[in-house]
Order: structure tokens, then sequence, then C-alpha cells
């Protein structure tokens, strides 16, 4: 709840603050704790920050989230980093976790935004047969990688 208020009031200087605190404490955080300094670090442009967090959720085991693993693939995406994204979404399968909507649409905006909007096309058709439905920001992104990737038959099918 501190970290919470703490975000809302703006004072996210503070809020990493106390997150570090907290854990040279030894504190137990949640996934909850994790994805709201990782949204941080993605607000704050701090890439190379929020990829050391996410080691350290590894080291620790609790990276086993659909949140934490969403954050980090729109991290990626904000990074411009689509390979990346395309690395934590598989990891995130490896895991036992099943990707949503929400996890789905941020892979396939860093593929359409990044360098491989094939890939962004080969995500949403994966999507798709896995009976998930698209949302209004999955098809935008969607039709994005097929402009950028000249594959318009693809988009009217």
């Amino acid at each position: 709840a501190l970290l919470d208020g703490l975000r809302r009031q703006k004072t996210v200087d503070r809020c990493v603050e106390v997150f570090h605190w907290a854990e040279e404490q030894e504190l137990i955080m949640t996934s909850h704790h994790y994805v709201h300094i990782l949204s941080i670090y993605k607000e704050r442009r701090e890439w190379q920050k929020a990829f050391e967090l996410f080691a350290k959720i590894k080291e620790r085991g609790a990276h086993k989230d659909i949140y934490i693993f969403s954050t980090m693939i729109s991290i990626c995406n904000k990074a411009k980093k689509s390979q990346w994204a395309s690395t934590i979404f598989d990891e995130m399968i490896a895991c036992g976790i099943e990707p949503n909507v929400v996890t789905y649409s941020s892979l396939i905006s860093a593929c359409a935004n990044g360098a491989t909007p094939q890939s962004a096309v080969f995500r949403f058709q994966q999507m798709l047969e896995l009976n998930i439905e698209p949302n209004s920001f999955t098809i935008s992104a969607y039709f994005t990688a097929c402009e950028k990737g000249y594959m318009w038959p693809e988009a009217l099918e």
C-alpha cells in the first residue's frame, strides 16, 4: 500500500528508495511490488535497470507471474527490443504461464514496432489458433506490422 501511495503521488524517487530499502531488509516482495518498480523504470526509460531487476527477480524464483512477464514485454516494446520481447514471451511459456490477450498484444506491438513485423503476424496467427480473442490494441499492432512488413494480403485475411 505504501508503494502504491507513493507512486500515485508521483514521488517515484522515494518509491524506488523504499523498494531498495525493503530489499536490503530482506522483506518479502510480491509480484505487485516488482511490477510497480518495473513500471517506474519503463516510464523513465531506464531499460538497463529494468533488466537488472528482472534478473534479480528470476534469481529469487519470483518471476513466474504473468504480470511481471507482461510488464517486461511492454518494456521491450518501449525499448524497441522485439527480439528480447520474443525471448521473454517464450520464457514465460516455458514457465507454464499461459499467455493472454495482454501478453500477446504487447508482444505483437513490440514486433511491429521493432525490426520483426513478420514475427508480429506469426504471433497474431498463433494467438488466434489458441482461441485468444484480440482486442483493439492487438488489431492496431497487427495492422502496423502488416504495413511495415508490406504484408497487406495477410491483413485482409
